[in-house]
């Protein structure tokens, strides 16, 4: 498989946006406002991947912007779940 770039920057697009709304936001508790530093402490990669997977609602496509299999996909969400817990 490969990677196609101009898709995978196309989905990308609004994520500073989105995240960066999120950021500024600012009525979280406690129980949040830790989760939110968890996420803000994953790598860039992690933190498009999971955002990758909610905009699109499919691993399959998000692994076809990458080319790489579901299953890595599946891999690598399991590892960034288990940091945010």
């Amino acid at each position: 498989m490969e990677i196609n770039n101009e898709k995978l920057l196309t989905a990308l697009s609004d994520r500073n946006d989105v995240i960066s709304a999120i950021n500024n936001y600012t009525d979280y508790d406690d129980e949040q406002l830790l989760k939110l530093k968890k996420f803000f402490n994953l790598t860039q990669f992690e933190k498009d991947l999971m955002y990758l997977c909610a905009k699109e609602g499919s691993v399959i496509e998000v692994a076809k912007l990458y080319g790489c299999s579901r299953q890595y996909i599946y891999k690598l969400l399991n590892k960034i779940k288990l940091k945010l817990q």
